[in-house]
């Protein structure tokens, strides 16, 4: 699989999730908070469901997500 196509999964996988509409632009430098609205506990579920379906792990025990995203 190319990484490209592997973006588009995941972009339409956040589209889905989020209710994120097909005209709004998802591209790799799109920040969830800022450009999509995602905050809070709706944030957290989307991060937890991404390491869910995609078999990963994004947060430690200590530092929860900060490590992985600063």
């Amino acid at each position: 699989m190319t990484e490209p196509l592997a973006f588009e999964q995941l972009a339409e996988f956040v589209r889905e999730r989020c209710g994120i509409s097909q005209k709004k632009v998802i591209t790799p430098e799109t920040q969830f908070e800022r450009d999509l609205g995602i905050t809070g506990d709706d944030g957290c579920e989307l991060l937890e469901a991404v390491e869910a379906h995609y078999c990963v792990s994004l947060h430690t025990e200590e530092s929860g997500y900060r490590e992985t995203f600063g």
